[in-house]
């Protein structure tokens, strides 16, 4: 069975009239669970489940919250340092669990720091024999991942400046080492994948901030995994675009 899980940093719940637009780009996907990021409002949720076509959601005010097709067992996990709770998502025959992170944002090189010990809480939930998948905004860049820092606003290039030229890496990198496989890259190695800004806010994407990592169970099942640049109405529904993980079941 093909399963198909989206996840989407929705900007400010889908305030200002967005919440049409980021339904239309969540249906076209046809995806089976949505992961949702920046999600603090419950009612914005539930419409937006409703205009899409999800009987099941579920949101607590921890910014991350789903939309799901599918019945599933959810709650929210709060770790001791942390902006945003865990949203743990487990199929009712549990093939599998899914996580949806949204970790501290800045690229500053303290914030990383701050990154890691957010992974680091997430990985004592994480389960040692069960097939699962780590999505997100994670607010940070993998190893080797390209920027196209011309294309920053003037603060970003500032921070790279302070930072020495670049971002910090160590966060993704600690999650890489202990085994889990950044799904993307595993299938695009030379793609650099960037997943903001649309062009909500510039002209062109620059930064891939937003993941699917798997457990290494999981890796066989894999069939595809990537950005996603249409419809249309994806400019104007969120500054990130949603990346769709493919998996077969």
């Amino acid at each position: 069975m093909l399963m198909k899980i989206l996840t989407y940093n929705i900007l400010f719940s889908g305030k200002d009239g967005r919440l049409p637009h980021l339904a239309e780009v969540i249906q076209s996907t046809d995806a089976d669970i949505v992961m949702l990021d920046e999600a603090n409002n419950p009612d914005a949720v539930a419409e937006l489940a409703q205009r899409a076509g999800y009987p099941f959601y579920g949101c607590q005010r921890h910014s991350t919250a789903y939309l799901s097709r599918v019945s599933v067992i959810a709650d929210w996990l709060k770790p001791p340092m942390g902006r945003s709770a865990f949203l743990r998502l487990i199929l009712r025959d549990h093939r599998l669990h899914l996580y949806g992170v949204h970790l501290l944002p800045s690229l500053l090189f303290f914030a990383e720091w701050l990154r890691q010990k957010e992974l680091n809480a997430l990985k004592n939930y994480l389960p040692a024999d069960i097939p699962h998948a780590i999505l997100g905004d994670f607010n940070t860049i993998a190893p080797g991942d390209p920027m196209i820092q011309e294309e920053f606003p003037l603060e970003m290039k500032i921070i790279m400046q302070i930072n020495g030229g670049d971002a910090r890496r160590t966060a993704i990198a600690s999650l890489l080492k202990s085994g889990y496989t950044d799904a993307f890259r595993h299938l695009y190695p030379d793609e650099p994948g960037y997943t903001m800004p649309t062009q909500l806010l510039a002209s062109i994407p620059n930064t891939r901030l937003d993941y699917a990592f798997l457990s290494k169970e999981l890796v066989p099942q894999l069939v595809d995994c990537q950005p996603l640049r249409h419809p249309p109405a994806i400019h104007k529904a969120s500054d990130h675009f949603p990346v769709l993980l493919e998996i077969d079941l």
